[in-house]
């Protein structure tokens, strides 16, 4: 096998590579915190509210399989349904999903219905 054919087998083996994991990166599957090394493309706008004021809506942000909210550090969705029940207590709960996982903005949705909130809506653009 020549020098030549080496390269070409190389890169073919990691653009199949790369192209299988943006594949699951975006099927929500793989490692925490996205999955696959894959960035979004733009970082979605930070939550403008203040965390207390109960006035306006709580958005939540949903990137990957990673939730964030006000000025708090984005954490696993999975474990983000009691914190963001206890912070909107009885304001709207606003799911920005655009950059986020279609099955764990689903599950965080039902979750936060479980729990009695008043009002939960997914924004998807």
């Amino acid at each position: 096998m020549g020098q030549r054919s080496r390269v070409v087998g190389v890169v073919g083996v990691l653009g199949l590579a790369g192209a299988l994991g943006w594949l699951l990166a975006r099927c929500g599957i793989g490692a925490p915190g996205g999955g696959g090394g894959v960035e979004p493309e733009h970082e979605p706008a930070a939550p403008t509210e203040e965390l207390g004021s109960e006035q306006e809506d709580l958005t939540v942000v949903v990137t990957g399989d990673r939730c964030r909210y006000g000025r708090e550090t984005a954490q696993l969705c999975a474990t983000m349904c009691d914190p963001i029940r206890d912070a909107a207590k009885d304001r709207k709960v606003v799911i920005d999903g655009s950059q986020g996982s279609h099955g764990v903005v689903v599950k965080l949705r039902k979750c936060l219905e479980d729990a009695g909130l008043p009002s939960v809506t997914v924004q998807s653009d």
